[in-house]
């Protein structure tokens, strides 16, 4: 008995340690298995790193017998080796020093060369830093954009190489934002000051500040700008019976302007003599957004607290068109191309994507903020950036239900703080008093400008950390890289990147 006993026992711990070893084996099976598809993914991506480098070396050796052939024009005696580059190393940097000391040296800076390899440094030293901060992001996107086929001809490979190449360009192409201006929206008889819409009209001629004060100012840029002391008087000034959430100016009659309010009107102004057009008073609750169609000049589209988007014309007192949402509506936006598109973000954390002809139904429901989606607005006819207080952007493509890209670094979780897109950046607020800038194909922020903290004498001893102020509107003047910011004191920036 005892026997039997003995020799079950022994069987169980062989098949015991059987199966532990067959559990091992598998995976190490598997663990390898993965390993071998990571290093074949690796050789792939060495390869395509290893071909690229070849295409950059090939077009850095045309350069430099480009520069060799410009060293004649230049009384500088080298040879052809000796050429004037931008230095990538230890090597290349001596000789750039022999260059400079050799010889006579005339023009600018006291030398032909010095001044122009004093930029060249400088713009790469500047670049390479950036570079470096965002290494990881570039690498992804790197990879995202040249391995999007598994055995993309040298065409499609060459192409692939040039759009990372402009990435990286407009990456790396602003370091700062220079303050251009400074122009206040407060008001000594109102308490706050906040600052909710800046647009500029169709021509980037005039700029409309418009907030909490109950009063739209329109200022003349390049008169802002040429002005020599930051006192700024505005052009026009309007004056509503409400707070006002947003405006948005024509993009056809000049002088035309929308405006929504917090007691849910909207109403037309034509703004260069102050004057009231037309009222719009069917919204029951508070008006968040207003926006004019870039297509069709007579259309436009207001967003509520009554979970409506209504479509308005010009030349008619009554809507043409209601959308029905299914909870508050906080922004609205049309597509800049298409007549009958139109997007709107709302408190369902969703941003919906309609073609008005069809009403009932939209062509696209956005999800993936975890949060009430704040603002929307078009990168293009075919690309929406969405806002929200989850502390997250999000860029969506038009025909695509997922996610392109997902936009974090600033801070916003419970106020309005503004969104401003101008082809590949992307600007927003945050609620550390700071204006952020993203480049549409990175994740991370590619710039930020701190606004300055003006202290009561009541509120003097209190740290900076301790304010309750933020950035709460943006906006770009179209085809530059001048952005107007302004933050919840009523201080409005002009900055240029640069």
């Amino acid at each position: 008995m005892l026997e039997v006993l003995v020799s079950k026992k022994r069987q169980l711990e062989m098949d015991s340690h059987f199966a532990l070893n067959q559990i091992l084996s598998e995976f190490l099976e598997q663990a390898k298995r993965k390993k071998q598809e990571q290093m074949d993914e690796l050789m792939k991506q060495i390869k395509v790193l290893e071909e690229d480098t070849k295409k950059i070396e090939d077009n850095l050796s045309k350069q430099k017998l480009a520069y060799a052939n410009m060293i004649p024009s230049y009384s500088v005696p080298v040879n052809s080796t000796d050429i004037l580059l931008p230095s990538t190393s230890s090597e290349q940097s001596s000789k750039v020093d022999s260059i400079k000391s050799d010889g006579p040296q005339e023009g600018f800076n006291g030398s032909k060369n010095g001044g122009r390899q004093q930029w060249l440094d400088s713009t790469l030293a500047s670049r390479r830093k950036r570079l470096h901060n965002h290494y990881e992001d570039l690498e992804s996107c790197y990879f995202s954009i040249r391995q999007c086929e598994l055995a993309p001809g040298e065409a499609r490979a060459k192409e692939q190489l040039e759009q990372f190449t402009d990435s990286l360009s407009k990456f790396t192409k602003f370091s700062s934002m220079r303050p251009l201006a400074t122009l206040s929206y407060a008001d000594v008889y109102n308490g706050s000051s906040i600052v909710s819409s800046i647009e500029f009209d169709k021509d980037n001629d005039f700029f409309a500040i418009a907030g909490v004060t109950k009063k739209i100012k329109v200022f003349e840029y390049d008169t802002v700008i040429m002005d020599a002391v930051d006192i700024h008087y505005p052009a026009h000034e309007m004056v509503c019976h409400s707070k006002i959430s947003s405006v948005c100016w024509s993009a056809y009659h000049k002088g035309m302007l929308a405006s929504s309010d917090y007691e849910g009107t909207v109403t037309l102004w034509d703004a260069f003599s102050a004057t009231k057009t037309r009222l719009f008073q069917e919204h029951e609750k508070r008006c968040w957004s207003v926006d004019f169609n870039r297509v069709d000049p007579k259309l436009l589209a207001s967003g509520s607290d009554d979970a409506k988007v209504k479509l308005w014309a010009t030349n008619q007192e009554h809507s043409v068109t209601c959308l029905e949402a299914k909870a508050n509506v906080c922004c609205v936006k049309f597509n800049p191309s298409k007549m009958y598109s139109l997007a709107f973000g709302s408190a369902d954390h969703c941003v919906h994507y309609y073609d008005l002809r069809y009403p009932k139904q939209p062509l696209n429901v956005f999800k993936g903020h975890r949060k009430a989606v704040s603002y929307t607005r078009f990168v293009n006819s075919e690309e929406i950036v969405s806002a929200s207080t989850d502390s997250q952007l999000k860029l969506w493509n038009v025909e695509k239900p997922h996610c392109l890209r997902t936009f974090r670094g600033h801070v916003n979780e419970k106020n309005f703080v503004g969104l401003a897109g101008n082809d590949d950046y992307i600007a927003c607020g945050s609620e550390n008093n700071s204006l952020y800038v993203y480049y549409k194909g990175l994740s991370k922020q590619l710039l930020t400008f701190k606004f300055d903290t003006v202290r009561s004498v009541l509120d003097k001893d209190k740290k900076e950390e301790d304010g309750n102020e933020f950035v709460s509107a943006v906006s770009w003047r179209t085809g530059s890289n001048v952005v107007v910011a302004a933050n919840s004191q009523g201080t409005i920036k002009v900055l240029e990147l640069v």
